[in-house]
C-alpha cells in the first residue's frame, strides 16, 4: 500500500533475495536493510555498508584490517575485475554518506538505495558463487585429465 510516493505496507521493499552464498552475518544485515529501505533509504544504505564491512572480513579473512577503505585497497592489489572494486566503493561511499553529512541524498533518490542491494548480491556472486560453481564443475571432470589437482585449488 502506498501513500503518495511512499510505501506504507508492507514495511519491506521488493528487493532480490540475498545471494545463496552470502555469508550469514552479511545476510542478516541485508535482510534488515530490506525491511527498512521503504521507510528510510538512508538507514538501509548504512546497514548495507555494515554488511559490506562484514563481507570484506569474510573475503579477506585474517588479512582484513577492519577498516573498509583499507580492505578495499587490499583487494585492489588482487587480479579482480575493476567493476567489483567499483561496486565495493559505491556501497562504501553511499553508506558513509548516509551517516555523515555529504553530497548524496538517498532519501531523495530511493532507486540508488535499492541498487545497493543489487551490488551486494553481485559482489557475493563474483566472490563466492562463481568460484563455488567452477569448483563443482571441475570436480566432475575425470581426475586423470585435470591439470590442477583438487587439493591444490
Amino acid at each position: 500500500m502506498w501513500h503518495r510516493e511512499e510505501m506504507v505496507h508492507p514495511l519491506s521493499c521488493p528487493v532480490d533475495e540475498p545471494n545463496i552464498d552470502m555469508p550469514e552475518s552479511v545476510r542478516s544485515r541485508y535482510l534488515e536493510a530490506s525491511r527498512v529501505v521503504a521507510l528510510s533509504p538512508t538507514s538501509a544504505a548504512a546497514l548495507l555498508r555494515l554488511a559490506l564491512q562484514l563481507l570484506l572480513e569474510e573475503i579477506l579473512g585474517e588479512s582484513s584490517t577492519g577498516n573498509i577503505f583499507k580492505d578495499i585497497n587490499i583487494l585492489k592489489q588482487r587480479p579482480l575485475d575493476s567493476s567489483l572494486i567499483k561496486a565495493l566503493d559505491i556501497i562504501r561511499i553511499s553508506g558513509n554518506e548516509s551517516v555523515h553529512p555529504g553530497t548524496l541524498n538517498l532519501a531523495e533518490n530511493k532507486d540508488d538505495a535499492l541498487y545497493l542491494f543489487d551490488l551486494l548480491n553481485m559482489i557475493c556472486d563474483q566472490c563466492f558463487t562463481q568460484p563455488r560453481k567452477m569448483q563443482e564443475m571441475y570436480e566432475r571432470l575425470p581426475e586423470s585429465k585435470r591439470i590442477i589437482p583438487i587439493e591444490a585449488s
